[in-house]
């Protein structure tokens, strides 16, 4: 990741890049990413600070539980020279009880950024909830055992990627883009499935004056399309954004937690117990106006008000690069 930051003075240190000359004429240079890399430790680190520090507190108070446990059976006063004073032995001990934590601090720190998954919920019948930083593009391309993929779409399941009805930044655009490049379906074809397999399904029809382009069938929130299969991944288009006469897609609160709830019902019905892989849902051009943050604890909040339907493992991934502005851990 790079972090643009603007030069405030034309003498360049040995920190600095050298400058190109596009930079030169936009007066901004580019950090190396060592640097870059440093910054966003840094930032995961004052977002998890809180969480790291209690799990320290509880290594070093079971350390010292330890330690007193030895003490009744062994005297740790050997340690000292038989001079020290009672105010030198407090200050050892408590330099050396503040090394320990800050070794621990570090070692937490260490283990908690480069592991990139945490499970946030058990079930009884094994089966759990995952949350960790990843690529969900890249996961629902990669082949391998059998996994169900949740897609979140529009609600009227539009099919063109044209950055007007459909962005290529979203998770939406770039899924339609992979099966149209793999010949899964084309759009029109991608159309018509969707069609036929929600023709039992109550709609609304829009008029132009309503979405001036795209499909006219709003079919209610939280609505899923099974569109098959590539190989060993499933997917499924959940619709959850409602276009507005500027085909700008929005999402109210009440109608993403509808989406979610019907989500899982859905999944505990049709998973046949596969794993299950969706992205932060809710975040992005989605507008529901909830932080990432936010979105991810009312993911785990939901799946715990419904674990008694659970039938399969879960996994919710958040964008790798955003690892030093969404946090994966304390979420229990």
């Amino acid at each position: 990741m790079t972090d643009s930051t603007k030069i405030q003075s034309p003498k360049q240190s040995h920190l600095q890049p050298n400058i190109s000359q596009t930079d030169k004429m936009t007066g901004y240079f580019t950090w190396p990413p060592i640097c870059s890399y440093y910054v966003m430790t840094l930032t995961w680190i004052k977002l998890n600070f809180k969480f790291l520090f209690k799990k320290s507190g509880i290594l070093v108070g079971t350390l010292y539980s330890i330690l007193g446990f030895i003490a009744t059976w062994c005297s740790l006063e050997n340690i000292f020279s038989p001079d020290t004073t009672t105010w030198c032995k407090i200050a050892i001990s408590s330099s050396i009880l503040l090394g320990i934590f800050i070794l621990s601090f570090i070692g937490m720190a260490i283990w908690y950024y480069f592991n990139n998954s945490v499970c946030v919920l058990e079930k009884g019948n094994g089966k759990k909830v995952y949350v960790r930083y990843g690529d969900f593009i890249k996961e629902l391309k990669r082949n391998g055992e059998r996994r169900n993929f949740i897609i979140p779409a529009n609600r009227c399941f539009d099919t063109i990627v044209d950055d007007r009805i459909i962005s290529t930044n979203t998770i939406h655009g770039q899924f339609l883009k992979h099966i149209y490049s793999t010949n899964l379906f084309s759009p029109d074809g991608l159309s018509s499935t969707i069609e036929r397999k929600l023709l039992n399904y109550s709609k609304q029809q829009l008029t132009h004056e309503e979405k001036p382009a795209g499909n006219k069938n709003r079919y209610p929130i939280g609505t899923i399309v099974d569109i098959g299969s590539m190989r060993n991944n499933h997917y499924y288009l959940l619709g959850l954004t409602t276009f507005d006469q500027d085909l700008t897609a929005h999402t109210s609160k009440e109608d993403f937690v509808l989406a979610i709830q019907r989500m899982i019902i859905y999944c505990n019905k049709h998973s046949q117990g596969y794993p299950v892989v969706l992205p932060l849902i809710g975040s992005g051009l989605a507008r529901t106006n909830i932080s990432k943050n936010e979105v991810l604890k009312y993911l785990i909040r939901a799946f715990e008000i419904n674990k008694d339907i659970i039938n399969c493992d879960f996994h919710i991934v958040v964008w790798e690069k955003d690892k030093e502005n969404t946090t994966i851990t304390n979420l229990k």
